[in-house]
């Protein structure tokens, strides 16, 4: 890319009737499709899927209708030199999150010196608003949701968007109907980030690191260099916030050119801006001036995991000059998202079942039942594990169990890797038992589980075995749930006090 603002470097492409290429047809790149036409913009878009392998997913098949009936030019089965016919008129490419920079594709832009810029960072500089950029391996979406909660409660008008479901692009067209808000609250994966040039968020925020995406980076340095990548651009007057307790969160803040706060679960005595958990009550917030404890008695959210998220909204909202007040105040009413340790059911005589789709690593699943064990110690647990696994060890959350081996009933395995989960149980002596899909995991999971325990359904997988993403498998898990309801009365789906 040159250094032109991306409102007038459209503006050229436009005037001079050239096109923009959009490589991969996912939600964000049909998205782009949909506003370059709405601008006028001659718009191509390319996919390496053949249409009818496209058209299976999510509601893709009715997109990519509707961005033809706009006017957008799409090309199905297309990849690496196949794109060379499109080149002779495109004077931009917009990567969508699912295109690798290592992809033949991009190669060929590369090598024709063709401009690229990646679908967020585009809608980021259209929408020309503050931005917050939160990134890391687990908590990304309650965290975007919780900090965009708080500017809101307190009067800062705030949208979150980016891969908690809604492309930025999609929200340029909502400025024209409401006007700007006062702050763009974006959840970024390793996929977005990888392709940004010359993003510089106000403030970025790193949660944490874990193995995932192995599969798609290569190694567990290269997923990081394309989380850090958040950071690559900011300059003194932005901010930095990393997670004090993760070595890769250490490696942000030292290597960071903005002024930095730090966030954990101890007191960092050193860091000038922190925010840390100090009780299961409580997170401290400190700067030069002061120290400010903020509550967290009376919330929904449960588990260590959401008071270190409490905590690094904290060391951002607060750094960015918000009063802890606007916390103690704003935090009892927010309300965990669907999908992350949702309560389902909970009647006399029957467990607790707790629907976690949204955990699709193993570090999300320890995650989970860190977070049962912590709120509800005394009730022992099934847990449901499976899917399709990704790269890396499930050695950590094995560990786990063993610890709390007394309080495990047993490991349902399901799913295409049932079996790699069992064999992991079987080497640390976990009881488990086998069920080949999710609605046979639930039967016996409910079958086996008494009163005042606990079933919980976090995966530590991706789902696509059996579901198109989390958010299907949670609603069918929810809906099995219903069913078995049906078939046993004295189970009754309500949410707990």
């Amino acid at each position: 890319m040159n250094d032109l603002p991306i409102h007038a470097e459209l503006e050229r492409v436009r005037a001079q009737g050239a096109a923009v290429l959009v490589v991969g047809l996912g939600i964000s790149g049909l998205e782009t499709l949909r506003f370059l036409r709405g601008r006028g913009i001659r718009a191509l878009g390319v996919d390496k899927a053949l249409r009818d392998k496209h058209a299976v997913k999510q509601d893709f098949a009715a997109r990519a209708k509707a961005v033809e009936a706009l006017g957008a030019e799409l090309h199905f089965g297309t990849d690496g030199e196949d794109i060379m016919p499109l080149l002779r008129d495109a004077a931009l490419a917009v990567l969508s999150p699912g295109v690798s920079l290592e992809s033949a594709v991009v190669g060929v832009l590369r090598r024709e010196s063709v401009p690229v810029i990646s679908e967020l960072e585009l809608g980021i500089e259209l929408l020309g608003v503050p931005c917050i950029v939160v990134t890391g391996s687990n908590g990304k979406s309650t965290t975007v949701s919780l900090l965009e909660h708080i500017l809101n409660s307190c009067g800062e008008q705030a949208w979150a968007c980016g891969n908690i479901g809604t492309p930025v692009i999609s929200y340029v067209e909502r400025l024209v109907h409401e006007g700007a808000p006062r702050w763009l609250v974006v959840e970024a994966s390793s996929y977005q980030l990888e392709g940004c040039m010359r993003l510089r968020p106000k403030a970025g925020l790193f949660l944490n690191l874990s193995e995932n995406h192995l599969e798609r980076h290569g190694s567990f340095e290269r997923y990081f260099r394309a989380k850090a990548k958040l950071f690559a651009h900011q300059e003194g007057s932005d901010l930095a916030v990393a997670n004090h307790d993760d070595a890769k969160g250490r490696e942000v803040l030292k290597a960071a050119r903005a002024r930095v706060a730090s966030f954990g679960m101890q007191d960092m005595r050193s860091s000038r801006l922190c925010a840390y958990v100090r009780s299961r009550e409580e997170v401290l917030y400190r700067n030069d001036q002061l120290e400010q404890p903020i509550s967290l008695r009376n919330l929904k959210l449960i588990g260590v995991h959401n008071r270190a998220n409490i905590a690094a909204a904290a060391a951002t909202l607060c750094s960015l000059g918000m009063p802890t007040e606007s916390f103690s105040q704003a935090l009892p009413a927010f309300k965990p998202l669907e999908h992350r340790l949702e309560f389902l059911a909970r009647s006399v005589g029957m467990p607790l079942v707790v629907n976690d789709s949204k955990s699709t690593t193993v570090a999300a699943s320890i995650a989970a039942f860190e977070a049962i064990r912590d709120a509800f110690p005394d009730s022992p647990v099934h847990l449901m594990l499976g899917g399709l696994a990704k790269a890396g060890s499930w050695d950590p959350l094995m560990r786990l169990i063993e610890r709390h081996a007394a309080s495990v009933r047993q490991v349902v395995c399901f799913g295409a890797d049932r079996s790699l989960i069992a064999n992991y149980c079987r080497t640390y002596r976990i009881p488990h038992v086998l069920a080949p899909q999710v609605a046979a995991a639930i039967e016996s999971s409910l079958r086996s589980a008494q009163a005042g325990e606990i079933v919980l359904f976090s995966p530590g997988c991706a789902s696509f075995d059996e579901f198109t993403d989390f958010e299907h498998r949670g609603t069918v898990f929810k809906s099995l749930i219903s069913e078995f309801a049906v078939r046993v009365p004295s189970l009754h789906p309500v949410t707990p006090p």
